[in-house]
């Protein structure tokens, strides 16, 4: 009988405890501005993200055009892929630069700079996927994104100043 009393007790001491508590903290006209740095009402992004986007009718070789890696915002929609195409000259015997127009950025490693010796011969500079400018296995230049680009060759090369150089790339539209 001694059990059914105290069970009796404890069980009215906790509805009477209980009973008038809001269980909403202090009151409900105070605001907790401690985590007012934590801003969920804006637009969210993903960093260095990747969105594919595949279409019925794409190859295999249409399928890796069409990954692009974004820097800023993930973007909804597939960019078209555009052959490019721009024409300089020699800055000197060993150098040359520029920039040309990428669009909504360039497909990396797809740039290829052919320079038309005068003295015969042309000397090929290809990108890699890191858009690192490649002359005969050695890194020469860079290209980046926005399709600024520049490189060095060795002088065994046999280039000239004013020797012709075309640039060829993809990017995305």
């Amino acid at each position: 009988m001694h059990s059914r009393f105290s069970y009796l007790a404890i069980a009215s001491l906790a509805t009477l405890a209980f009973s008038g508590c809001e269980w909403g903290g202090a009151h409900d006209d105070t605001w907790n501005d401690g985590y007012s740095w934590a801003n969920f009402t804006g637009t969210y992004r993903f960093v260095k993200a990747v969105y594919y986007t595949p279409t019925a009718s794409s190859s295999a070789s249409d399928t890796s055009a069409k990954l692009k890696s974004v820097t800023d915002f993930a973007k909804e929609t597939t960019y078209p892929v555009y052959n490019g195409q721009a024409n300089y000259k020699m800055e000197s015997q060993t150098s040359a630069g520029g920039s040309f127009s990428t669009g909504n950025g360039l497909v990396a490693g797809s740039t290829k700079i052919t320079v038309s010796l005068k003295k015969g011969g042309v000397a090929v500079i290809t990108s890699d996927s890191a858009n690192n400018l490649i002359y005969k296995g050695q890194t020469v230049g860079s290209v980046t994104d926005t399709g600024t680009w520049g490189f060095t060759l060795p002088i065994k090369a046999n280039a000239a100043k004013g020797d012709g150089v075309a640039v060829t790339y993809k990017y995305y539209g």
